[in-house]
């Protein structure tokens, strides 16, 4: 195993290619390092709390298939980050994911999702447009406080729909 905090505050680490048989992204493992691309070991399944937190290089991300959780603030502060793709294997988006993204533009969330947690896009001031899947069936608080120009682009009768119309967000129904 790497332990937490393995690589934080490592500007000289550009790249996560990790060659062993480790199963988790440890806590704060590369939090404020220089890493600008991410290829995640293929053992790898979770990802821990403040992971990539802070990575100002980072400019996109793909979380693959088989990572099937991701804790707090994983993304959190990632300020040149612009592009996300979340793979299916994830269930629940958790608090804060993608807090002061300012450059995050367009984020789909697979039909695999069934929640957004609280404060998932707070403060990224650039998103325009998200996608939530068919199958999200609870949106905390705030997810997209600090976003003014946000659509969300969903179906009706959906809680993306309600949660849209209860906070005076522009809704594209995507069932037309």
């Amino acid at each position: 195993t790497i332990g937490n905090y393995a690589f934080i505050n490592c500007p000289a680490i550009e790249a996560t290619e990790i060659e062993c048989d480790i199963t988790t992204i440890s806590i704060s493992m590369y939090q404020q390092s220089g890493v600008s691309s991410i290829q995640l070991p293929y053992n790898v399944s979770s990802i821990k709390a403040d992971a990539f937190n802070g990575c100002k290089n980072l400019k996109s991300v793909s979380i693959p298939n088989r990572i099937t959780s991701l804790d707090i603030r994983v993304f959190a502060n990632c300020t040149e980050l612009e592009t996300v793709t979340l793979g299916s294997g994830i269930k629940v988006i958790p608090d804060r994911l993608f807090y002061n993204c300012p450059k995050l533009d367009n984020v789909v969330i697979s039909d695999n999702v069934t929640t957004l947690n609280n404060y998932v896009f707070q403060k990224c001031t650039n998103l325009s447009k998200i996608y939530i899947g068919k199958n999200c069936t609870s949106i905390g608080t705030s997810i997209f406080d600090s976003c003014p120009n946000v659509t969300v682009y969903g179906y009706r009768n959906s809680v993306a729909a309600d949660y849209a119309n209860n906070n005076s967000l522009t809704f594209v129904a995507l069932d037309d």
